[in-house]
C-alpha cells in the first residue's frame, strides 16, 4: 500500500497515511467513516502474512487487546484482513485491527528523544529500546504528548479520551514519535515550559519523583487490570507506553501478551526468549512460565529509566544484558 493510495477497508476505514513500522506490522493513521473519527489501523506485513507464526501472533495481540477495556490500554476496536500483494505480486490475505489513536509520543520519547527521520514521507522505525530478543516492535505513533508535571502528577480516572490517536498503541507501536527540528534535549530551566514545547524534543534528564510516580500509576492500573483479567503483557518498556497531550497513560502493544492459564507455554521459542532485554524479568531470561511478577518486574526497570535516565542494565547484545538480570544487581 502507498501513502497516495485512498483504500477504504470494509467499506468503513479510510488508510490515510504512514504512521508507523516496525518489525512485524505497519500502522496507518486511518478515518473511521462510520463515526467520523480518527483511528490507527496495524496492518501486518504483506511478506509475513504468509507465515501461519505470525498470523498467529498477530490475532492473539487482536484478541488479547480487544479483551481489554481501560483507559490506559489502548484500544482495540475491530479486525478483519485485506487482500493485497506481497512484493512478489502475489495475492495474500493480510489480516489487520483497527485500534484507538493516541495523540501522543511514547515514555521513551519524552526521556531521550526519536532519532531524526531521514525521510519525511516515510515513519520507518527500528526498535528503540536496543537488544530485543523477539524482535516485535511495531513502530507507532507520531504526533505529541507530554510528561505529567507538578500539575498533573498522573492519568484521571476521568480524563478517557474517545479519540486518543495512537504506538500505542496506537495499540502497538512501538515509537516513532515525530520529526525533531530542534536540539536533542532541554536545557535544564527549559524543562517548565509548557507541554507543547517540551514534546518537541527529549528531555535529556530523569524525571522527577512526582513525574515518574505519575506514569508508573497509570502503567500500574493498566497491567492491574490486565493480570485480573488473566493476561501478562509480557513486554513492558518505555516504547511500549504512550502518554496522551493531558499527560493520560495509555500501555500498547500486547503483541506477545499470554493468558496466564496458558502454564504449558515458556518464554522460548525456537531457542530465543520472548521480550526486551533491558527490562526482562530473570524467569523470562531464564526461559521460565511466566506470570504477572514479570510485568511488575518490568515495570521497575520502567520505574528505574525514569528516575535515572537509563535501563538498569545494558550490554553488547542481548545474551548479555539478560544475564545481567539474572545475576546482577542494578
Amino acid at each position: 500500500m502507498t501513502e497516495d493510495q485512498e483504500r477504504i477497508l470494509n467499506g468503513r476505514y479510510r488508510v490515510e497515511s504512514l504512521i508507523g513500522r516496525g518489525g512485524m506490522a505497519d500502522v496507518y493513521l486511518s478515518h473511521d467513516i462510520s463515526l467520523d473519527r480518527r483511528v490507527a489501523v496495524k496492518m501486518l506485513r504483506p511478506d509475513l502474512a504468509r507465515d501461519p507464526q505470525f498470523q498467529t501472533r498477530f490475532r492473539r495481540e487482536a484478541q488479547s487487546s480487544a479483551s481489554l477495556n481501560h483507559h490506559n490500554i489502548v484500544g482495540v476496536y475491530d479486525t478483519g484482513q485485506e487482500d493485497v500483494e506481497d512484493a512478489s505480486q502475489h495475492p495474500v490475505k493480510v489480516p489487520y485491527m483497527v485500534m484507538e489513536f493516541v495523540d501522543g509520543v511514547t515514555l521513551r520519547h519524552i526521556l531521550h528523544g526519536t532519532p531524526r527521520q531521514t525521510d519525511h514521507t516515510d515513519s520507518r522505525h527500528t526498535d528503540p529500546d536496543g537488544p530485543s530478543a523477539d524482535f516485535d516492535d511495531d513502530a507507532t505513533r507520531a504526533v505529541p504528548p507530554p510528561p505529567p508535571g507538578s500539575a498533573h502528577s498522573g492519568p484521571s480516572d476521568s480524563e478517557n479520551s474517545d479519540s486518543a490517536e495512537t504506538d500505542s498503541d496506537v495499540l502497538a507501536i512501538g515509537d516513532t514519535g515525530r520529526v525533531h527540528e530542534g536540539p536533542e534535549s532541554l536545557e535544564p530551566e527549559e524543562v517548565e515550559q509548557p507541554l507543547r514545547d517540551k514534546i518537541e524534543h527529549a528531555l535529556g534528564r530523569p524525571l522527577n519523583e512526582g513525574e515518574a510516580a505519575g506514569y508508573l500509576t497509570g502503567i500500574l492500573a493498566a497491567l492491574g487490570y490486565s493480570h485480573r483479567k488473566g493476561i501478562v503483557h509480557r513486554d513492558i518498556k518505555p516504547s511500549n507506553v504512550m502518554v496522551d497531550q493531558q499527560g493520560n497513560i495509555k500501555v500498547m502493544d500486547f503483541g506477545i501478551a499470554r493468558a496466564v492459564a496458558d502454564s504449558a507455554s515458556t518464554m522460548t521459542q525456537t531457542s530465543a526468549v520472548v521480550g526486551t532485554a533491558q527490562y526482562l524479568s530473570p524467569e523470562q531470561a531464564r526461559g521460565e512460565v511466566v506470570d504477572h511478577r514479570s510485568d511488575l518486574y518490568s515495570a521497575g526497570c520502567v520505574l528505574f529509566e525514569l528516575l535515572t535516565n537509563r535501563p538498569p542494565f545494558q550490554g553488547d547484545s542481548p545474551v548479555a544484558v539478560a544475564y545481567q538480570h539474572v545475576r546482577e544487581q542494578a
